[in-house]
């Protein structure tokens, strides 16, 4: 899978000038091949105050400084990189490096604001054609290919008929094919995080100056440097948790993944954090302080939810249930996690940037793990990595939805190319997965795979 890693991914080494020499990010250049592809990898083009004291706040709790999260192993602490094109200090995306490229091709047609609404197939359970709620239908040549995430495939295909027979029964849609795992196994990560008042500028004081505003405008759009240059987390660190933190049943639950696989990962966010019910910005306290916050990350999560419908239309949004921190081993790493961010606001490199010592969201009141989770429930947010609806398996896996090459179990001439297809979650970020499955998958199309 390597070379479908970095076939999309044109890297760019971080810029010197927009750095400090004791800040500058280490990287290791044979993550990337020279020739790369269209998708921009590389770093901000500013600095955060707050991020520089984290290297060595990381390494006080024991958390050592690596030089590349590219290489294949996450444990360590580094600036990551991002899909940013450096010279614009712009997203980098699917949209932009891929499509924009070649909408003008005779061989491919875009449909703006059309939502699909069925998967119809023929007598042999063939995918034939999708209609879509303009009322055309849209015939296949060969095969119909599904990237709708990992929320509406498992919704279109469930409208369709393939999913689980009762299910379906229910809602009066006709069976295709009886596959119990369509809308199962949904996995997703999760953030959350104690905030403090700091003695450093950061982005929410910055952009939300008026006095500021222009200036940073200015220099955004004539030299993309600034603080709009930056999206706000850029340090991040991922560790397996220390063994005083959890119980003898968590440590032998945990003992089951590899070695180079994270329980947490940690990220640095130039705001504040508090209840997630409310705006992430709006809801910073307005008393003239400047925040930060360390968002925690559990990886391993065991807890599992579902997709389901409730009716036979796309227009009608599926049901999610993340049902997130369910499973007592989560629990334990959530509150773990937690603890080891606290950490860290305790450390000598942080210590000396803190307006003040004491916690301010969600505050030292907040001490019991029962009162520590109660907190992560009220406050979590999706890290919208959501996946694996659709999940990846064997022909004769009845929980399996794809095979490996995407296509659908049960039927034929239909594709699901999304993180819905992916086996299970990755520790980490799943972008630069959902690239290189892409990549992938296209290679067995072309080859009449």
């Amino acid at each position: 899978m390597l070379p479908y890693f970095q076939r999309s991914c044109h890297f760019t080494p971080p810029d010197h000038a927009s750095w400090s020499p004791h800040t500058v990010p280490q990287y290791n250049s044979k993550s990337f091949v020279p020739e790369g592809g269209p998708l921009q990898v590389s770093y901000y083009n500013n600095v955060r105050p707050f991020s520089t004291h984290l290297k060595a706040a990381f390494n006080e709790i024991g958390i050592p400084t690596t030089d590349d999260f590219n290489l294949g192993s996450l444990l360590g602490a580094q600036y990551c990189t991002n899909t940013v094109d450096p010279t614009t200090a712009t997203r980098s995306s699917a949209q932009t490096a891929f499509l924009d490229l070649c909408q003008a091709r005779p061989n491919i047609k875009i449909f703006q604001q059309t939502l699909a609404k069925k998967v119809l197939f023929d007598g042999q359970k063939r995918a034939t054609a999708v209609t879509v709620d303009s009322g055309l239908r849209l015939n296949a040549k060969k095969e119909v290919i599904l990237s709708a995430g990992a929320f509406q495939s498992p919704q279109l295909l469930l409208v369709s008929g393939v999913g689980p027979a009762e299910a379906l029964k229910k809602l009066g849609i006709p069976i295709v094919a009886d596959r119990p795992g369509v809308g199962q196994n949904l996995e997703d990560h999760v953030m959350y995080g104690p905030s403090y008042r700091v003695q450093l500028d950061t982005i929410l004081a910055e952009t939300s100056d008026p006095a500021k505003a222009m200036p940073n405008l200015m220099e955004y759009f004539t030299k993309a440097r600034g603080p709009l240059a930056h999206s706000g987390t850029d340090f991040v660190a991922w560790e397996k948790l220390p063994k005083r933190l959890l119980s003898k049943d968590a440590i032998a639950a945990l003992s089951d993944l590899p070695d180079s696989f994270p329980d947490v990962e940690y990220m640095s966010m130039d705001a504040y954090y508090g209840d997630y019910a409310s705006p992430m910005f709006i809801g910073a306290p307005k008393d003239g302080y400047n925040y930060v916050a360390l968002l925690v990350a559990p990886m391993a999560l065991r807890s599992r939810g579902t997709v389901t419908i409730k009716s036979a239309d796309m227009a009608d949004l599926p049901i999610v249930d993340p049902n997130w921190l369910t499973d007592p081993v989560d629990q334990e790493v959530a509150v773990a996690g937690f603890k080891r961010a606290r950490e860290l606001f305790s450390t000598k490199a942080v210590k000396a940037i803190l307006a003040d010592p004491v916690e301010n969201s969600p505050g030292p009141a907040v001490e019991t793990d029962e009162q520590i989770l109660d907190t992560i429930r009220k406050t979590l947010s999706a890290l919208f990595h959501a996946s694996t609806t659709c999940r990846m398996g064997k022909t004769d896996d009845p929980d399996a939805v794809v095979d490996t090459s995407g296509k659908v179990i049960g039927v034929s001439g239909l594709r699901i190319v999304d993180t819905s297809s992916f086996a299970m979650l990755p520790s980490g970020h799943p972008q630069a997965m959902v690239y290189a499955f892409a990549e992938k998958i296209a290679d067995e199309i072309k080859a009449g795979k």
